[in-house]
């Protein structure tokens, strides 16, 4: 349902809208609504980033020229706004890992590209946006590219049941609490300057008549 949400709030920006769901069709729908490439298998998945690989090396090319010009990470994210946004969505992360890792068809591993550009792909205008089952986690980091992945501590909790997730820390929550549920709309974001400390966030619903 966030994924839903977050893609159809990017319609009205001016950038190239992605999203990646291999075994469903969950978004499907939503992909041909607001006009995103709609990725389903192994090959269209190689095929749109062997296309993005020139756009991600131009705009690297750039981030180290800002970088050597002396430019902060707050100059250089306005600075690269130059370049046309690009948000890609992941709508199952354990079944895009083992697609990449692992693929089928005779398609080459695609892992190398991906972890080099979830560590290095920071200031470039190339958004990822991930759903992680928490009971997956343990299997998951078994792949670099989950761990660079998450290593950003970025993003929202789900559901609660906090004590059953690795990826935050949150040192706010009473201990009761981290073994409860949460209702359905709200979720769990670490703060800008304290990650370990968790803010409570309202998550709209995207109405049935919009689907």
């Amino acid at each position: 349902m966030k994924l839903l949400v977050m893609a159809a709030s990017l319609k009205a920006n001016d950038g190239e809208i992605v999203i990646i769901e291999k075994s469903s069709s969950e978004l499907k729908q939503i992909a041909n609504t607001i006009g995103a490439e709609y990725l389903i298998d192994e090959k269209s998945i190689s095929d749109y980033f062997n296309k993005l690989v020139p756009e991600f090396v131009k705009r690297n090319k750039s981030k180290h020229q800002l970088l050597n010009e002396g430019k902060n990470e707050s100059e250089i994210y306005k600075l690269m706004q130059i370049n046309k946004p690009v948000y890609i969505f992941i709508a199952d992360m354990n079944i895009f890992l083992k697609s990449i890792y692992y693929p089928e068809n005779n398609i080459s591993a695609m892992n190398p590209f991906f972890e080099n550009i979830f560590e290095k792909g920071f200031l470039h205008n190339i958004f990822f946006f991930a759903c992680i089952n928490t009971d997956e986690s343990a299997s998951l980091s078994s792949f670099r590219a989950y761990n660079i992945f998450t290593s950003y501590k970025t993003g929202v909790h789900l559901g609660g049941y906090l004590s059953a997730q690795r990826v935050f820390a949150f040192q706010n929550i009473n201990f009761n609490d981290m073994s409860k549920s949460m209702k359905k709309g709200l979720g769990l974001v670490p703060s800008s300057e304290d990650e370990s400390i968790a803010q409570t966030i309202v998550i709209p619903l995207f109405g049935e008549g919009n689907r």
